[in-house]
């Protein structure tokens, strides 16, 4: 099953830029959504419930709600 979305979280703007730039220039046609805040990613997560094979590429140090703990609060809720 080939991936259809990329997810760019990351509370670096510049970070999500160069990322979501990578990606396009590799060539993926999909969607790519940034998140510079991790609660509004964890929202946007639990609504969509992963509907299409999808890629998180997640930052690991963020402020209000770590990498870790987002991965942890996502996987009770799915």
């Amino acid at each position: 099953m080939p991936i259809e979305r990329f997810v760019l979280i990351d509370d670096s703007p510049d970070d999500n830029w160069f990322n979501h730039r990578a990606l396009k220039q590799a060539g993926f046609k999909g969607e790519v959504i940034t998140f510079d805040w991790a609660p509004e990613a964890l929202l946007w997560l639990l609504e969509d419930q992963i509907s299409v094979p999808t890629c998180v590429l997640l930052d690991l140090n963020m402020p209000m709600l770590s990498g870790p703990d987002l991965v942890a609060e996502l996987s009770k809720a799915l």
